[in-house]
């Protein structure tokens, strides 16, 4: 699939695999401007991410990927990288 663009999916449906592509050409667009301003882009810190989904999950947002997190952590030894 190399030279051909992102390819999206969704358990949900084919507009859920549409929302993501949108969002990922957003953000993709957002980088590239941003790179483009004359000094380096800055990116959140781990501390500002874990803010960021507390407030998401504070708002009832769904996050499928804490369920993936959660339940990595959760199987992951001690000491060993999720």
């Amino acid at each position: 699939m190399a030279n051909h663009g992102v390819v999206t999916w969704s358990h949900i449906g084919v507009e859920d695999a549409y929302f993501k592509m949108e969002i990922l050409e957003a953000y993709c667009r957002t980088v590239l401007v941003a790179s483009q301003l004359g000094k380096p882009v800055k990116t959140m810190t781990p501390t500002q991410l874990q803010d960021l989904l507390k407030i998401k999950q504070n708002m009832g947002i769904p996050d499928p990927a804490s369920a993936s997190r959660n339940a990595n952590s959760a199987t992951m030894p001690s000491g060993a990288p999720a």
